[in-house]
Parts: C-alpha cells; structure tokens; sequence
C-alpha cells in the first residue's frame, strides 16, 4: 500500500480524485518486478479501493477496473548455483573455528540433504540417528516426517560441530546462536547473511535472483537430474509431496533437452506433401 500511495502522492492525485486511467498509470510502473509481487501488490490495492467505494468515498467500485495480473504456471524457472560455486562456497567456510563448524554443518545439510532454512535452524538433537546413519525430521512446512541417509560428509561435520565447537546450551536443537545465551535461531532466521558472508569470501558470482540458502536445494536437484536421477528420487529428496512440483526442475536441465531434442530434417523427411 505503501508503494501505491507514494505513487499517488508523486502523481499529485487527491485519493478521492483516482481515476481508472490513473490505475493503468500506475500498473505500468510495476512493469520490472516479478509476477508474484505485482499480483501481491495489486491484491492490496484492489482491497483498498473496495474499501473506499463501501466507505462512500467513490461512487463506483474501482478495484474491478484495476487490471488482474495473471501469472502462467512454470512460467518462473527455479534458480540453482552451479556445483563449483557451491563448492567454492563450503572451502571458505574456516572449518577450524567453531562458528565456521556450525556455519559448515548447515550449509552442507542444505547442499547435500536439500533441508530448508526452517528445518535446519530447528533441527532437534533426537532427529539424528548415528548406529542407522538416518536422519528423520518432522518438516516443518508440510508437517511429514521425512527420513533420509545421513551422509559422511555431513555427519562428521555435525559430529565436529557438536564436539568441538558447540557452546553449552540447553536448547534441544542442533545450531545455536555463539552468543551467550546461546539460544536457538529465531524462527523467522533465514541464514541469508551467513550465506552471503561465505559467498564474498569465496569471491563466486551468484547468479541472478539466487541470493538465498534455498538454493542450494535447487542446485543439489540439478546435479540430481544431471546423474540421471529419477524423477520419484528427487521429489523424496527434496520433500515434494508429488512430482508435479519437482517437474519445473526439468526446464533447467539443459543437456536433459538436449537429448529429447528432434532432428528437424530427420522429421519433415518422414511428412509427404
């Protein structure tokens, strides 16, 4: 509301004195941002002129005249980092300190399980199991309980983080803040600023619009795809409840379309005029 009002004020428009030509004005500044945003935005905005016109301010409803902002399904392609920066990434990490063998162990369970930003600041002590090498979680986004190998790689780091660098803490969960209390992450952390940390001190470019953990998710389902992985696999790894939701994956995976690419010679020699 804040953006709209602002352009309102910009434009020298009284609020009651809102047009609909003003409306499609408007509209056309939102032109470089992203389909969800703009239907977000425009969702507020025709609320707001509902209200005004059930308030006797306008005399006619002007949130129908507002334009719907459609959105194509698949439309927006996941944003994945290329296995090297990923790696680059985790070399950076100082392995040796304890705040660089917590910030190790939760970036590996994001590029090596695909655990999301809210599984992996709540991750419970109990969720690990050492004699079976498992790890099972409740998600907290779709309430399952999720089982997945606990890979070497990250049950050493773990295993180090919680032996040599993990502060005394009473909290139940596996990452804690290394600052006294040293209480658990707040629920709304999103590790953006430890991520970023990492990837200036590896000097990788981040491609555009991946600036957050989640994905490294997208990453690992790219190198999941590239290895020819089935797509039943991926869904269970990165915890889709169906593979509808792990298809728009296979849009990135170029080498993948390659191989389904026809020929178009080879296909008009087959059609008789």
């Amino acid at each position: 509301m804040r953006h709209f009002l602002t352009y309102v004020a910009n434009q020298g428009i009284p609020l009651t004195g809102v047009t609909g030509a003003a409306l499609s004005q408007y509209t056309a500044t939102l032109m470089t941002y992203q389909p969800k945003t703009v239907r977000v935005i425009l969702s507020h905005v025709r609320t707001f002129l509902r209200f005004l016109h059930r308030a006797g301010l306008y005399s006619q409803d002007l949130s129908r005249v507002l334009p719907p902002a459609r959105m194509t399904p698949g439309a927006r392609l996941p944003h994945s980092w290329p296995m090297e920066s990923i790696a680059a990434v985790l070399a950076a990490v100082d392995r040796g300190t304890p705040l660089g063998k917590r910030d190790y162990a939760s970036l590996l369970l994001a590029a090596r399980l695909a655990l999301r930003i809210g599984d992996i600041i709540a991750l419970p002590l109990t969720v690990l199991h050492w004699k079976t090498k498992t790890i099972a979680w409740v998600q907290q986004k779709t309430g399952r309980t999720v089982e997945l190998p606990l890979l070497d790689d990250v049950g050493w780091a773990i295993i180090d983080y919680l032996r040599n660098g993990r502060p005394e803490a009473a909290a139940p969960c596996v990452f804690v803040w290394h600052r006294a209390p040293f209480e658990p992450f707040a629920a709304n952390s999103n590790l953006h600023g430890l991520l970023m940390h990492y990837v200036q001190q590896a000097g990788v470019t981040v491609p555009a619009g991946a600036h957050g953990m989640h994905a490294l998710r997208h990453g690992l389902a790219g190198r999941l795809l590239s290895a020819d992985t089935p797509l039943p696999v991926i869904a269970d790894v990165l915890e889709h409840r169906s593979t509808q939701s792990t298809q728009v994956y296979l849009a990135v995976d170029e080498a993948g379309l390659r191989r389904c690419a026809l020929n178009p010679e080879e296909v008009m020699s087959d059609v008789h005029i």
